[in-house]
């Protein structure tokens, strides 16, 4: 097997040959001795990672062009010749001879700059631009007598290496069968993992052979990406302006590789088989750590890693960049939003026809679009499930940090989102009742924002994501079920059902991004495609929940108020139109659960009166363009098409309303809704046909997923392909790796330098998200005849009374005991740390429920004078930072800065902090 660990192959250490060969490449060229000594090297790998040189490479490449293309072919034929010998052949030394040639092509192919940026920049990246255009224009140039560009070689090489038999698979015995059973075209035997794609995989588990796979998936993400990770720069500022312009740029500087190997109409090798190998080892992947409290922590990060580089190729696989072509430079995903009815549908008796979504121009969407036995579409949607639901589990454990989240959350929701495009996997999760998990899991995952991903991106592709899920009809029906799982900090909490849940997460995007939409097409679009989501879910919702109701009519105002404001720009008022179709959705469809929207739309016969009035006097559109007078004929048609259903119906029943209120002197909003009419049949008009809206292919998200993916492959595994030596490093002489991710089967040695990076971030309450879903709640602009609230009570923003003061659903501040969203367990209370501000209020405040809670205490046998002063010894010894242990009354004390974890019959202590007392014996103390 290949020596990976040591230094047997020469004289010379591998940092001396390495700094031969940047100096040849700066000179006449390598030599074939330089050549020969860095092939045989057996740490060359470690050395790579170690010791950052990309800068070096890009000096060579701007510099010496001639000696870099002269480099890359001498190691693609390096590679074909090894390729080229059997696995008998195949012995130690050329297996190290092969691995460290695929190590160097792909250093030299990540060494190739990012797609231009486009604006004026300094003469020396201008050169490095230009050189790096002409050098790739070179490597797909067929020249002289060969026959295929050295770009398409590279590939196809690529992909031998990863089936290369003795390298990273084993070919069954020839001599059992005469020849290889092929499956249209596949060799089942040769897929590395059981799961997708045709049965019979015949892989052992081979770690070295995992090792040579991840040497390989290195090469093809160098060739995929070239320099575009480089050119991602940390979010630094939140100017909503530099979104769009740093969204809306390529990053990827060559779509040729992708495109020959996506290509229907060419032969690739082992294309097929690369493809179902990739997504079986990504949806098999178990981060569970065998299902054990901390067993993630001891699953092994070399699978997790090749996992993730499974993840990472998939998702630029799945690319295709005339999706960005669509949009002739538009970002907006307006012209990309294609509608149907599904009463038009009854003819083929589906909602997801089977042939929809489907993509002719690259073959892997095909591939994954023709995903459709039963075995493969449960092993796809278990393994989504299972990946997503690490948060929820990891949110409701009573064990803290005992699940440790994946890494490659950002790059799974982008194939979830190439995912939603398949119906076949749609229909499969509807069949297996795991929609709504896969929901949660998408939102919660995209709260997990790592640093190194843009959060307007993240929520971008979790709308689109939301959209396309509910454009199908039996996604809808699956959501009319209580939802009880968790949510995220940007949802309050609620007794609803799943389409609650839903609306929620869409309506706090809207309100998040409604402020930021005028200075940013991607805010935009964030907000038209969460009330394209809420309207979807509108018709089949039964009963929106009063949070969902308020939120609603919150936004419905806002958008009224922009239009009361000025005439002239429409402003918010561009969503008034989506927003009434939703009401009217709701009215029409689902009238009899939606009690509380049908009287908050009373309750607000004002605005709906004033509204009327204002819709003809609009005078332009937003945009002032040639355009402008016919688009707004076209939106004052979509206002008045909803806008006059839900007039006649208040104008119908308002009046009549309001007297048997006064008639019967109701001063109680919930007494006043029972005077609601039980039928609305004949007070309205028939109801319209309802629309489904769902995401087509576009720029912005193919432009999203390509900067998510640039980011995380400049975080992932495979970092060190894109880092450079820092300059203080350079001069101490020690350039260290900095990654915050584990290197498949090869750990890194003591002396690389660890990135102090955390993996993710969960965004906090107080972020931006969470900002829009509060608010004020909405309250009528004129008064009405109708119950405001009860005497004793308040009134909410659908006109329901609450005896007592009740927060604001938005607020994130929590009221005393309770639990954030919902997630945490009675009785347990968060025990704050060293790095938070204790809230607990003056002894005397709760002295009277101490005192019978702990005669409570004593009656059930506990000893409390012995418990105390167990206590009183932990807090004396703070200041050395005793570990101490009562078995007999379960005192655990940690040292002065660690936050105690405890049982459910234990006293938690906190040193330095308020004594909490918690479950003891069943009693909250």
């Amino acid at each position: 097997m290949r020596r990976i660990l040591g230094f047997i192959g020469g004289k010379a250490s591998a940092g001396d040959v390495l700094e031969e060969l940047s100096s040849e490449l700066l000179g006449p060229g390598v030599s074939p001795e330089v050549w020969e000594r860095l092939l045989n090297l057996n740490n060359l790998e470690e050395e790579l990672e170690n010791h950052p040189r990309r800068e070096s490479l890009v000096v060579c490449l701007a510099r010496c062009p001639d000696n870099f293309h002269a480099l890359i072919v001498r190691c693609l034929e390096t590679v074909e010749t090894e390729l080229a010998k059997k696995a008998d052949d195949l012995d130690e030394a050329a297996e190290t001879v092969l691995a460290n040639a695929l190590f160097v092509m792909s250093y030299l192919l990540a060494a190739l700059p990012a797609a231009a940026a486009g604006g004026v920049g300094t003469e020396d990246a201008e050169a490095r631009e230009a050189a790096g255009a002409a050098f790739m224009e070179k490597l797909w140039t067929v020249s002289g007598a060969e026959t295929k560009p050295l770009g398409e070689r590279i590939a196809d090489s690529a992909l031998r290496a990863l089936f290369h038999d003795g390298f990273t698979v084993e070919e069954p015995d020839a001599t059992e069968d005469d020849e290889v059973q092929e499956v249209d075209g596949v060799m089942p035997a040769l897929i590395w993992q059981e799961g997708v794609g045709p049965e019979g995989s015949s892989q052992p588990k081979n770690g070295d052979m995992q090792a040579n796979r991840v040497v390989g998936l290195q090469l093809l993400l160098a060739l995929l990406a070239a320099g575009a990770p480089s050119a991602i720069v940390a979010q630094e500022s939140i100017d909503d302006a530099s979104v769009d312009a740093r969204l809306s740029r390529l990053l990827i500087p060559d779509a040729r590789p992708l495109a020959y190997l996506s290509d229907p109409s060419r032969t690739i090798p082992f294309r097929a088989e690369l493809f179902y190998s990739l997504l079986s080892v990504a949806m098999g992947y178990d981060p569970h750590g065998f299902g054990l409290p901390y067993g993630g922590y001891f699953a092994g990060a070399k699978q997790e890693a090749f996992a993730h580089l499974c993840i990472q190729a998939l998702g630029l696989l799945l690319q295709d960049v005339r999706d960005a072509a669509l949009g002739k430079g538009d970002m907006s995903i307006l012209p990309s939003v294609a509608t149907k009815r599904p009463q038009e549908l009854l003819i083929s008796r589906k909602s997801i026809p089977e042939e929809e979504g489907a993509s002719v121009q690259n073959v892997f969407r095909d591939m994954l679009a023709a995903r459709g036995s039963q075995a493969e579409v449960e092993f796809m949607v278990e393994g989504i499930v299972t990946l997503l639901g690490t948060v929820s589990k990891e949110k409701g454990s009573y064990l803290p940090s005992s699940m440790r989240l994946p890494p490659f959350l950002p790059e799974l929701l982008v194939l979830v989102f190439h995912l939603t495009a398949c119906p076949k996997f749609v229909a499969g999760a509807c069949a297996e009742g795991e929609v709504i998990s896969l929901i949660e899991g998408v939102l919660l995952a995209a709260n997990q924002a790592p640093e190194h991903v843009d959060e307007s991106g993240l929520s971008l592709i979790e709308a689109a994501i939301l959209l396309n899920l509910t454009s199908y009809r039996e996604v809808c029906v699956e959501l009319d079920e209580d939802f009880d799982g968790s949510l995220p900090e940007s949802i309050p909490d609620f007794e609803g059902t799943a389409a609650d849940f839903v609306a929620l997460a869409a309506l706090a995007q809207a309100n998040e991004n409604l402020g930021k939409c005028k200075a940013s097409k991607i805010h935009d679009n964030i907000v038209q495609m969460s009330l394209f989501t809420l309207a979807n879910v509108s018709t089949f919702a039964d009963g929106l929940c009063m949070e969902v109701t308020s939120r609603l009519f919150s936004l419905f105002e806002r958008c009224v108020k922009s239009l009361q404001l000025s005439r002239e720009r429409l402003g918010f008022a561009s969503h008034l139109p989506i927003l009434l179709e939703a009401f009217d959705n709701a009215l029409q469809y689902r009238y009899g659960g939606n009690t509380n929207l049908a009287y908050g739309l009373m309750t607000r016969q004002a605005i709906f009166r004033d509204l009327v009035s204002l819709v003809p006097q609009v005078q332009c559109h937003i945009d002032l363009d040639k355009d402008g007078e016919k688009e707004r004929q076209q939106w004052q048609q979509r206002v008045e098409m909803h806008l006059h259903p839900i007039s006649m119906l208040l104008d119908a029943t308002v009046p009549m309303l309001e007297a048997e209120v006064e008639k019967h002197e109701i001063s109680n909003s919930d007494e006043a809704k029972e005077l609601l009419p039980r039928c609305i049949l004949g007070l309205m008009p028939p109801p319209h046909a309802f629309q489904m809206r769902h995401l087509q292919r576009c720029a912005a998200t193919h432009l999203t997923c390509e900067h998510l993916l640039a980011a995380c492959l400049g975080d992932g595994p495979v970092c060190p392909l894109w880092e450079v030596e820092e300059a203080e490093e350079a001069e101490e002489g020690q350039r260290g790796r900095s990654s915050s991710q584990a290197k498949p089967e090869r750990p890194a040695p003591e002396a690389r330098k660890a990135r102090e990076r955390s993996n993710s971030r969960t965004r906090s309450a107080s972020s931006n998200r969470s900002k829009g879903s509060g608010g004020t709640k909405a309250a009528a602009s004129e008064p009405s005849a109708l119950p405001e609230g009860a005497v004793t009570g308040t009134q909410d923003a659908t006109g329901t009374v609450t005896k007592s003061p009740e927060r604001d659903p938005g607020d994130s501040r929590l009221a005393d005991g309770a639990t954030p969203n919902g997630n945490g367990q009675a009785g347990v209370p968060t025990v704050p740390t060293a790095h938070q501000e204790s809230d607990t209020p003056s002894p005397k405040a709760g002295m009277e429920t101490l005192a019978s809670q702990l005669q409570e205490a004593v009656a059930s046998g506990v000893d409390v004078a012995q418990l105390l002063a167990q206590l009183q010894a932990a807090k004396a010894q703070e200041a050395v930072g005793v570990d101490l242990r009562v078995s007999g009354v379960g005192i655990q004390a940690a040292s002065a800065c660690g936050q105690v974890h405890h049982r459910s019959s234990c006293v938690c202590v906190n040193l330095g902090h308020p004594v909490h007392f918690c479950n003891l014996k069943g009693m909250n103390i």
